[in-house]
């Protein structure tokens, strides 16, 4: 703005200082208006530590200022007393609504005297009123002030405001810093009795700072928390225990990515191959391209790592199982258990893995067959191989193709230093 005169812009402010004197009249008369209930036609209860206790209000301004009010007072039906409105508030502490009509009132609020367990409270309850201003208003002063706060209680507060859309920025903030530091959850005894929507939010971000294979612990921790009747052992499962478990982690398979975990993970993580030794039990070259080769070599030969070379291709595929193989016609289970493939055998980087689900088919013993992972995941049957995975197989898809025949192929039982 260009004023012509000193006595213009003199005049500019004497109108400026006017009006914001005024406008602070009208804060402080609208504040007496609270104070002293005169021509009051709302009542409202509130809680004080078990004890209600009456507050006095005037429609005409909660109307203006508040969209819960607005609806509610245009509802014919709502409660009147001698010609008063009635509200009902006993899940808001009385300290609490008073600082919330202040703010309807007089448009100020201090939350320097407030710790922040009071603060979220508050927050929750001016959500719950639809006082959108002092809802952007309270989750700036939390990030920006109670930095602390927020870090020493991210899983409450995650817990807190995720049903509620209104406090979407309080949310992804508590919901980010968690997914930069996942200890803050994982390590945290509340993770077992996180809901499981939270937990699917928690495990379908793509910047969760956490090993898929710490991530499948967790989930299995979880998921045996549900059901405290279940033995923590699952040698000790029977067939009921087995399909309850199967159902809870069910809809959480596919967030984790198997496919994600690189090769380091899978020297270092999903198996310490640095801390073991191996003993070659089968080479189809040397023993045979049969079943028979396979069960005379490997059977009760405990832990093992088939390894395929897929003729024609430089792909090598494979799986890890600690159970037993032998010739009973049964099928057993494990949740130690693995499928991979190298794209590219010279390409480390090129390694997909999946770990079985945890159904009752990791592996399929058979006279008539070699190898058998799934019922038919990844299996030998009369000198080739085959993968047939759909939704109710026990390994996700590595893109193993359905059938082939192998250049080689190798059995190695598996000792830990």
């Amino acid at each position: 703005m260009i004023y012509k005169s000193h006595l213009e812009f003199h005049s500019t402010f004497s109108l400026i200082k006017m009006l914001s004197e005024s406008s602070q009249d009208v804060i402080n008369d609208y504040g007496k208006l609270l104070e002293n209930d005169e021509g009051y036609d709302v009542i409202i209860y509130v809680s004080e530590n078990e004890n209600e206790k009456e507050i006095h209000a005037h429609s005409v301004i909660l109307r203006i200022r508040s969209q819960y009010f607005r609806a509610a007072f245009s509802k014919e039906c709502h409660e009147k007393i001698d010609g008063k409105f009635i509200f009902r508030r006993p899940n808001i502490s009385s300290q609490l609504f008073e600082i919330i009509l202040r703010f309807i009132y007089c448009g100020k609020i201090d939350l320097e005297n407030l710790h922040g367990h009071n603060i979220l409270k508050l927050l929750l309850a001016v959500n719950e009123l639809e006082i959108q201003t002092l809802i952007n208003n309270i989750q700036e002063y939390l990030i920006k002030y109670q930095d602390g706060f927020l870090q020493q209680n991210l899983v409450e507060i995650l817990e807190t405001v995720y049903q509620h859309k209104p406090l979407s920025e309080l949310f992804d903030r508590s919901l980010k810093k968690i997914c930069e530091e996942p200890e803050i959850l994982f390590n945290s005894n509340k993770f077992i009795n996180l809901k499981p929507s939270l937990l699917e939010l928690v495990l379908e971000r793509d910047d969760l700072l956490l090993d898929e294979i710490v991530i499948w612990d967790n989930l299995i921790k979880w998921c045996l928390a549900q059901h405290s009747n279940i033995s923590q052992d699952p040698t000790q499962w029977n067939n009921e225990d087995i399909t309850i478990m199967k159902k809870t982690i069910h809809k959480f398979i596919s967030l984790i990515r198997f496919n994600h975990i690189s090769s380091e993970s899978f020297a270092t993580k999903i198996y310490p191959f640095k801390e073991i030794m191996a003993k070659k039990l089968v080479n189809n070259i040397r023993d045979g391209n049969t079943n028979t080769a396979f069960h005379n070599n490997c059977d009760n030969k405990g832990d093992t790592l088939v390894v395929v070379k897929i003729k024609d291709s430089n792909q090598i595929v494979g799986g890890y199982t600690p159970l037993n193989w032998d010739s009973s016609d049964t099928l057993k289970f494990t949740y130690d258990i693995f499928i991979f493939s190298f794209a590219n055998k010279d390409n480390l980087q090129s390694l997909k893995v999946s770990y079985g689900n945890g159904s009752a088919n990791s592996i399929y013993c058979r006279p008539i067959n070699g190898p058998v992972f799934g019922i038919s995941d990844l299996y030998f049957y009369e000198g080739s191989w085959h993968s047939y995975i759909n939704d109710d197989s026990s390994y996700l898809k590595i893109d193993i193709p359905s059938g082939f025949n192998a250049d080689d192929y190798e059995v190695f039982q598996v000792f830990k230093k």
